[in-house]
């Protein structure tokens, strides 16, 4: 201040020091305060894209930021394709993660869900339960990581019956 010239402009107002220095100090408190709201909210927002995944028997449901914008639904009798994805991190495959997606009726009904949610294994599970009940092809791809995720049998009957579409 002292370089910039504002203390001297501070101090030719009457205006005691310690009214000035309690100034600042609520100042600089008030910028702190905003600083961390702004950094919250990001955060949250955050948080709410990353997408908080609901499960029950008949709706695999997606919840978009701030609830209730952009959420996405796909009831298991409304899927219409299932793909399940790895991602390799490493050159020998060992290490890595797995993507599922879902898509229903309609342009938007997509959701993906990555490997690291807590019940991914169980929405695999009724992903490929549906799958089976409704006679979707199941592209060579995704039968292998089912199979590696032990999620679907090597048996070729199973098999099959996942890749062919009902009549």
């Amino acid at each position: 201040e002292m370089e910039s010239g504002t203390l001297r402009l501070a101090l030719a107002n009457p205006l005691s020091r310690g009214r000035w220095l309690v100034g600042k100090f609520f100042a600089y408190l008030g910028l702190l305060l905003a600083a961390t709201l702004l950094g919250s909210l990001f955060s949250l927002l955050v948080l709410s894209l990353n997408g908080a995944l609901d499960l029950n028997g008949t709706v695999v449901r997606q919840e978009g930021p701030l609830r209730g914008l952009l959420d996405r639904g796909i009831r298991w009798s409304e899927l219409r394709d299932i793909q399940l994805r790895y991602y390799s991190t490493r050159r020998d495959r060992r290490e890595g993660w797995m993507q599922l997606i879902l898509r229903g009726m309609g342009n938007h009904a997509v959701i993906r869900m990555d490997s690291q949610l807590p019940s991914f294994d169980d929405i695999v599970r009724q992903a490929h339960a549906a799958a089976l009940d409704h006679g979707l092809t199941i592209n060579p791809t995704t039968a292998a990581n089912l199979l590696s995720l032990g999620v679907a049998t090597a048996d070729p009957a199973t098999a099959a019956a996942v890749t062919r579409p009902k009549s």
